[in-house]
């Protein structure tokens, strides 16, 4: 048997002759259509667009969808290459084959993401109220890459990077602006988490929003960041010594 003229079949997804790169126990989205000459998605001659087998090559039938460009959705069981085709059985017998796809299926990359201390903040450090706190951190994962890297306060996330730039040696440098809704005192780290959601924290810092107004103001640190050293008008957060705020002194 015959196709109809100009009918044939095209794997979509993943593309003919392309290779596409899936980790392990990620699910893997395969379509096909079905189409006439002009291109237009073709149907049998029970008027219904004919169901599409999707095969691999060292696994077998995949399982089936339909020729307008409906997906399947397969999670690979095991790592390897998989080459990829698509067929269609018509009415009158005869067999479309598209050409062929690659998918190559990975183990992730392990391993713990680099974080580092926040930069532009101190222990017990002090600030006026309202005040917004610009808080730089460097992460990265070397053997991989980040999906999320958070600003957190008392175990609650904070703030999300508002620009990165990068750090080198394939590190990223994020910055977050921080209004803390309410005074008081904020254990503060930022949290990074790699493809694999492994996470990695900075150190924790406490710090003090809000202060008593004979509190007099001090001296910045000397291991201050370079950014408020070089520019304090960039950061200018008010300093105080501890022991003139807390009951016995720090």
């Amino acid at each position: 048997p015959v196709a109809p003229a100009g009918v044939s079949i095209e794997l979509t997804s993943p593309e003919s002759y392309a290779v596409d790169n899936y980790l392990l126990n990620q699910q893997v989205s395969l379509t096909a259509r079905i189409t006439d000459a002009q291109g237009l998605v073709w149907k049998d001659t029970d008027s219904q667009i004919p169901k599409v087998t999707f095969y691999a090559d060292n696994y077998g039938v995949i399982g089936q969808s339909t020729g307008d460009g409906s997906a399947l959705l397969w999670t690979p069981a095991a790592q390897g290459a998989y080459v990829i085709k698509a067929v269609a059985t018509l009415k009158n017998g005869a067999v479309l084959t598209s050409q062929m796809g690659s998918i190559n299926v990975v183990i992730p990359a392990t391993g713990v993401p680099t974080v580092s201390s926040l930069i532009n903040l101190r222990n017990n450090e002090y600030s006026t109220v309202p005040w917004t706190y610009n808080i730089f951190v460097i992460a990265g994962a070397p053997y991989g890459s980040l999906s999320k890297v958070a600003l957190f306060a008392n175990g609650q996330q904070v703030a999300l990077p508002v620009s990165t730039s990068s750090a080198g040696a394939g590190l990223t440098q994020y910055r977050f602006d921080w209004l803390p809704s309410a005074a008081g005192s904020y254990k503060v780290k930022a949290i990074a988490y790699d493809a694999n959601n492994v996470a990695a924290a900075s150190k924790e810092v406490e710090i003090f929003y809000g202060v008593p107004a004979n509190a007099t103001p001090a001296a910045p640190s000397p291991s201050q960041s370079a950014l408020y050293l070089s520019s304090p008008t960039l950061n200018p957060i008010y300093y105080y010594d501890v022991s003139e705020i807390l009951p016995g002194g720090a």
